[in-house]
């Protein structure tokens, strides 16, 4: 079961009228912007200094270009929500890839990626909501959250409550690798046998 299926209303919940997100696009909106936060009391123009994205959802090519932003306002670093359960239990994992969060916020990471791609025979995932509440969650306490925002690249994030519960969970943005290279795959697939 999938973590976020233990984070679910039990009741049926609408808007009257229904949300029309195209007629009132003037106070609905999916953009939002990365990079660490200033004083909102300070007037200065590092406040301009960030990076739009139109929504959460990364492209590929968003986020490959977020991945290797080279611009003097930011610093973007990758830490590994994976861990090798032969060496550690995954409350230690979680805590130690809280810590290093941290500890790459300090040294000036204003983009956050929280990683659970690279997993092997040896390394498994840590549930990419468990990894970015505990991260969202330890920088907060840290005083450390506004500098840093938080974009997520994983493969365990396929339905929109998904997205949903990482939004929620303090993600700024998300890559969903794996749903994004099944597409893709199965795109390729149908113009194969269209061909044929």
């Amino acid at each position: 079961t999938h973590l976020s299926q233990y984070i679910k209303q039990i009741f049926a919940q609408v808007s009257n009228p229904p949300i029309d997100p195209i007629r009132e696009r003037s106070v609905m909106s999916l953009i939002n912007y990365l990079g660490g936060n200033e004083n909102v009391l300070d007037h200065k123009p590092e406040h301009a200094r960030k990076i739009r994205i139109e929504d959460p959802l990364l492209s590929p090519s968003e986020f490959e270009f977020i991945r290797n932003a080279k611009f003097d306002e930011f610093s973007t670093e990758i830490i590994e929500a994976t861990y090798n359960p032969n060496q550690t239990d995954l409350q230690s994992a979680v805590k130690q890839l809280a810590r290093q969060a941290a500890a790459c916020v300090v040294s000036g990471t204003s983009i956050l990626i929280i990683s659970n791609k690279n997993i092997s025979p040896e390394r498994v995932r840590i549930p990419s909501l468990m990894a970015t509440g505990a991260v969202h969650q330890y920088l907060l306490r840290k005083k450390l959250r506004a500098k840093t925002s938080l974009v997520v690249e994983a493969g365990d994030v396929v339905e929109t409550h998904h997205f949903a519960t990482l939004i929620g969970f303090g993600a700024t943005a998300i890559y969903p690798y794996l749903a994004i290279e099944t597409i893709l795959h199965q795109g390729s697939g149908s113009k194969r046998s269209n061909k044929i």
